[in-house]
């Protein structure tokens, strides 16, 4: 299995979307998911990813890479 989709799902609360090859695609028991907390936490990694991102550029423009 692909360790970082099974990573994200984890991160994000979602390891019941997980599917593999012996499930059936949809089996009725699949949990409802919740948005406003799932757009939360990806709000939350975009804004670290930005600061990385700037913190990055920043550095390399001073030259201190």
């Amino acid at each position: 299995m692909n360790s970082r989709v099974v990573d994200l799902l984890n991160t994000y609360g979602l390891p019941d979307r997980l599917i593999d090859a012996q499930e059936q695609l949809f089996d009725g028991n699949v949990n409802d998911i919740d948005f406003s907390t799932f757009d939360n936490m990806i709000n939350e990694q975009r804004k670290k990813s930005m600061t990385f991102i700037k913190d990055s550029l920043l550095n390399r423009k001073g030259g201190n890479n």
